[in-house]
């Protein structure tokens, strides 16, 4: 893998996002909570934990809450590194 994956927060006051470095190019790049078309569950997803990388494939599967949701609790997620889109995998109560 020539990428990691990683969460970060740009202040203090700012919910912590998943980001992706690229080794070679030395790009960084925002992955969660950013608009994505039909899609709007990723500009929701805020305090970001634990990523890992799915084996040979370009998804990595990580922690987060639903900022639209009142109360909600920390739930699995998914999503692909080349479209975006995030699905979300378990539904904690």
């Amino acid at each position: 893998q020539t990428k990691l994956a990683y969460v970060h927060r740009d202040t203090i006051g700012d919910p912590y996002q998943l980001y992706i470095l690229d080794f070679f190019t030395g790009q960084r790049e925002q992955m969660t909570g950013v608009t994505v078309i039909n899609n709007p569950l990723n500009a929701n997803l805020v305090n970001i934990e634990r990523p890992s990388w799915v084996p040979g494939d370009n998804r990595i599967v990580f922690a987060a809450r639903n900022r639209s949701v009142t109360n909600d609790v920390r739930n699995i997620y998914v999503i692909d590194v080349n479209s975006k889109v995030v699905t979300r995998i378990t539904s904690g109560t």
